[in-house]
């Protein structure tokens, strides 16, 4: 899920990522100046439909395409299980 996002938007900022999703490697080997890591945070949000929250604002996250893709994995599943709460909460209260 979060992989192949990361791999998607990679390729729509015009890389050729020859590793796959099995594949650990540095994401800064791709994403080397603020401007691309702008662009990389806001394609994963577009292709997400989410804003990501500040901690993913962090250059480091990249060193590991495994580290990054499994916490967007958590923030996106977290963000559904809230929305299920809400939705929940809504339909008990009408």
């Amino acid at each position: 899920m979060g992989k192949q996002i990361i791999l998607n938007v990679l390729n729509e900022m015009g890389f050729v990522v020859l590793e796959n999703e099995e594949d650990d490697f540095n994401l800064q080997d791709y994403i080397v100046d603020s401007l691309q890591f702008v662009e990389f945070i806001v394609g994963i949000e577009e292709a997400i439909g989410l804003t990501l929250t500040e901690n993913f604002l962090d250059y480091n996250l990249l060193l590991s395409f495994q580290g990054f893709s499994e916490k967007l994995k958590e923030y996106m599943e977290k963000s559904i299980n809230q929305e299920n709460t809400q939705d929940t909460a809504q339909d008990v209260m009408s």
